[in-house]
């Protein structure tokens, strides 16, 4: 049984991810992340990282960018094993890489780094390679 923080945790993270949906006309259409294409290596992801779209959730499936958003974030991964989120600019969280990772499905593509917090029908972000 899970503990009542852990899912306390879980709904904010959802509720966060799914804080980034937008609505936009010209906005791309629904293309999930197949995150057997990607690499789990924690060594790749440092660097910068832009947000490009995020799919999100549940039956109510929408694509949210910077653009239908009115929104950017930035998420960089240091080499002293920490992770600044940045939104609009502005710091909004930062974390030891397993503290970010943790009980999220995730990876690396070329210059592609995608990462869902939950594992079925959440809010799947896609964010590219700055540096």
């Amino acid at each position: 049984m899970p503990r009542p923080f852990t899912a306390v945790a879980m709904m904010c993270l959802l509720a966060w991810g799914c804080s980034l949906v937008g609505s936009d006309d010209a906005a791309p259409s629904v293309e999930w992340v197949d995150f057997e294409q990607f690499a789990s290596d924690t060594t790749a992801l440092r660097g910068e990282w832009e947000w490009r779209r995020t799919v999100c959730c549940f039956e109510d499936l929408g694509v949210s960018t910077p653009r239908s958003t009115g929104r950017t974030e930035t998420v960089l991964f240091t080499d002293r094993d920490t992770v600044e989120v940045y939104r609009d600019g502005r710091l909004k969280r930062q974390a030891t890489y397993g503290a970010y990772l943790e009980n999220a499905q995730w990876g690396v593509r070329a210059d592609t780094f995608a990462i869902s917090r939950a594992f079925l029908d959440g809010p799947e972000s896609v964010y590219v390679r700055l540096d």
